[in-house]
């Protein structure tokens, strides 16, 4: 099964795609019955908009980003030029939707993902799905001979086509080998379905959610391209898979147990994960929404739907015979909230993304690329999608059933802040379901929704002495206030648009001073209002762990990274670098400091990103680093500390005068 492949990320790989036909350029013009951009390179966004298919998602988007951003009781701002004259920290950003259309824009691809066990969610008779993610990225040409400056912004388009062929053990066998251009990835050979976009629209930093350690909200929305009587190409919103619309639900009493029927009787399929929820109760659109996204209400629209009250009955059989997940009705509405595009996008995820891709040395710049290019679920799902492929391809027997995001690639105990269900709330599984921690440490609610079906915990230190640098410090309950009062949705809003209105109450969980005086051998604990969500352990590095040489000898040798590593912090000059170019600001504003170390066997807790080590700065020792990031170890950190994971501090998508 090793040579089993269910995906191209190699940025390299994916490059000679690009050049091969499937540039999103040449996607979009196969799409338009056009010939291919003549132009060498990415095409800019301003040439695609100007076709009929991206001109139809421009429009699309930017009216969905309008109505957000319009409908919002908070100040927000979207102009560059305005949004400089605050403090950093001190306003809230929109989406500025003219890099929807920008001619110093593209869509670069990130990632080709074969999805072949999708074939079991559709009403025909399929193999599945091969998806084409692009994620919007911009250059600016250097002035005076310096440099070109770009970056990737927190915007993919995902392009969804399905195989012709119905021979799924041939379409299986054709990936046990890396996969060509010719035959696999043949254009001929797939039909376009829809594309799916998942964008950052709001960004609320530290200085303005300051309980929560900055805020963000993602646009889920699935497209269809249609065209219309009079032959303009349309863009039109499809309902969105397994998500309901929770306020016209609430507002349909007859619709309400509708739904509640439903759910009663396809309880195996939704323990299985193989279920779909009928159209008439589906959202068309959503938000996502971090900090804390696992556990937070706005992302669970069924918990919402049947609150604590509401859930007695669903579940007939309350032991969970003959299922392998689902054990009460507390188990089965949390499947149902991981299964919606808003539950799914946040457990297990990074930044509210499950593959961000590789990054383009070219286009990355020193201080702003990932160590780890895809999510924690997404690296156990791929255990899972090459067992599938593979049973198919040799006709061995194949499993349906569909794990949990939450769930760990590796059975047995996991390690330091990762998922894991506390034992007060294990007869939401049925026996074996749920997973431990590994030594010292106890499965902890920290991030605590109570109107949650489950509250999913993290694996924490049981005594004060197991902490280390980067683990969170802090507790924190969340109450939702979105929907009631002056908050209360309007029709055609998507639910829970109002959740940067969530409270969170703030909980130190050890006695660690969080004042700035650090040393090399105490640990502080940093605060949420820093941009550190939950807080975070932090402490000076020893000169011998700045040099890097013991981590880079061990991992030389084959061994795994240490927990912790003398990384690149911010500092109170980093939120200067949102005004200009901040590839050059960053290098020059470069502190050290203990934080947690990560790798793609080794993750970061939630709300956290694997960066990439910089070891090209001045400030960072080149070989020892070098060493480090060639193996894929990184250092866990803020998603909104990387530029390419925030919407803000990247310059106008148009040149101003």
């Amino acid at each position: 099964m090793d040579d089993v492949h269910v995906d191209v990320l190699d940025v390299a790989a994916l490059q000679a795609l690009e050049a091969a036909g499937w540039s999103a350029g040449a996607l979009l013009a196969r799409l338009d019955g056009q010939p291919p951009p003549a132009a060498a390179g990415a095409a800019s966004l301003a040439t695609l908009a100007a076709g009929p298919t991206w001109g139809a998602v421009v429009a699309t988007l930017g009216a969905e980003v309008d109505g957000i951003l319009g409908a919002l009781q908070w100040d927000v701002v979207t102009d560059h030029r305005e949004a400089v004259r605050w403090p950093a920290s001190n306003v809230s950003r929109g989406l500025d939707r003219r890099w929807l259309a920008s001619p110093r824009a593209q869509l670069r691809l990130a990632g080709v993902v074969q999805r072949i066990d999708r074939r079991d969610l559709h009403t025909a008779e399929d193999c599945g799905e091969l998806r084409f993610i692009y994620r919007l990225a911009y250059t600016i040409p250097g002035e005076d001979g310096a440099p070109a400056r770009g970056s990737r912004l927190p915007f993919t388009l995902n392009a969804v086509f399905v195989p012709t062929s119905t021979d799924c053990a041939d379409w299986a066998r054709r990936w046990a080998a890396p996969p060509a251009v010719d035959g696999v990835l043949d254009p001929a050979g797939l039909r376009f379905d829809r594309f799916e976009v998942n964008a950052q629209v709001l960004r609320l930093p530290a200085g303005v959610a300051t309980e929560a350690g900055g805020q963000a909200a993602y646009l889920l929305a699935v497209l269809d391209r249609e065209t219309a009587p009079e032959g303009r190409v349309r863009a039109r919103l499809r309902p969105l898979e397994n998500t309901p619309d929770v306020d016209r639900i609430r507002a349909d009493p007859a619709l309400a147990a509708a739904l509640r029927t439903w759910v009663q009787e396809n309880t195996a399929a939704i323990d299985a994960g193989t279920h779909l929820l009928p159209a008439r109760f589906l959202a068309t659109r959503a938000l996502s929404w971090s900090t804390a996204g696992t556990n937070r209400l706005a992302n669970r629209p069924f918990s919402a739907l049947f609150p604590a009250e509401a859930r007695a009955g669903l579940v007939a059989d309350a032991a969970g015979a003959g299922r392998r997940w689902v054990g009460d009705a507390d188990g089965l509405v949390d499947r149902l909230d991981n299964s919606s595009c808003t539950g799914c996008h946040q457990a297990g995820s990074t930044a509210g993304f499950h593959l961000l891709g590789g990054d383009d040395p070219a286009l990355a710049g020193v201080t702003n690329r990932v160590a780890v290019p895809r999510s924690p679920h997404l690296g156990a799902e791929r255990l899972r999608r090459r067992q599938r492929t593979w049973a198919l391809a040799t006709g061995a027997p194949v499993d349906r059933h569909r794990a949990h995001s939450l769930v760990p690639a590796a059975p047995g105990p996991v390690g330091a802040d990762q998922p894991c269900l506390p034992a007060d709330q294990s007869g939401a599984l049925v026996p074996g379901a749920a997973w431990g921690c590994g030594p010292g440490l106890a499965c902890t609610v920290i991030a605590d929704d109570p109107a949650a079906a489950l509250r999913w915990g993290a694996c924490v230190p049981a005594a004060e002495d197991g902490l280390r640098a980067g683990m969170s410090c802090r507790s924190e309950t969340i109450t939702a206030r979105f929907g009631t009062g002056r908050r209360q949705a309007r029709a055609g809003e998507p639910w829970a648009l109002h959740a940067y209105a969530d409270r969170f109450a703030q909980t130190p969980r050890h006695a660690l001073p969080e004042d700035k005086r650090f040393s090399e051998t105490a640990l502080n604990c940093r605060p949420p209002v820093l941009g550190v969500p939950l807080g975070r352990t932090f402490r000076r590095c020893t000169a011998a762990e700045r040099s890097l040489e013991a981590a880079a000898a061990t991992v030389a040798a084959g061994g795994p990274p240490p927990a912790e590593l003398c990384g690149v912090v911010g500092g109170s000059a980093f939120d200067s670098c949102v005004e200009g170019d901040f590839h050059g600001c960053l290098a020059s504003v470069v502190g050290r400091g203990m934080v947690g170390a990560c790798s793609a066997d080794l993750p970061c807790r939630e709300d956290r990103a694997c960066q990439a080590i910089p070891w090209q700065l001045d400030a960072m020792p080149s070989a020892a680093g070098e060493t480090l990031a060639a193996a894929g170890v990184g250092v866990c950190t803020p998603t909104y500390f990387l530029f390419q994971l925030r919407l803000d501090g990247h310059p106008p998508p148009v040149a101003e005068g």
